[in-house]
């Protein structure tokens, strides 16, 4: 048995892994859409841990999102005030879920962080609207030539 918790409600990161799941002989477990973000609404993440925390027993391997687990979601994750402290807490499950069950494979999957050369807050920070474009810019030539 597969645990799936996918990044975000959309079809190319949640149904179509499902879809293909079905060719394989593993049985897959999905949090229902209520426990997923959507948009900037973020997971609910007490409600989410009940979850995981049921199905585990029965699971062999854990393929989780850094973002939604950590954050609540993609957007959350780029938009979140989190603490560092808050984010290692939940980390640490991982790491009790580990000792509980030494033979759960954990695959834990990350996003890596994009800078859209726009301005535009919907995906992004609130400043993102006003200065995302020179953001982009500054990000751009600092890379090419320092």
């Amino acid at each position: 048995t597969l645990l799936y918790l996918p990044l975000d409600e959309r079809f190319t990161t949640r149904d179509a892994f499902l879809n293909l799941a079905r060719t394989t002989p593993y049985i897959i477990l999905t949090p229902p859409t209520n426990l997923i973000s959507s948009l900037r609404i973020s997971a609910p993440l007490p409600d989410l841990d009940k979850w995981i925390t049921s199905k585990i027993p029965s699971c062999d391997i854990l393929v989780i999102s850094a973002e939604i687990y950590l954050y609540g979601g993609l957007i959350q994750s780029r938009i979140s005030n989190t603490s560092f402290s808050d984010v290692l807490k939940r980390l640490d499950n991982l790491v009790m879920f580990k000792t509980q069950y030494p033979n759960l494979k954990i695959y834990f999957a990350t996003v890596v962080m994009r800078i859209p050369s726009y301005n535009g807050d919907f995906e992004e920070p609130w400043y993102w609207n006003f200065w995302g474009a020179n953001l982009f810019q500054y990000s751009y030539y600092l890379d090419r030539f320092y």
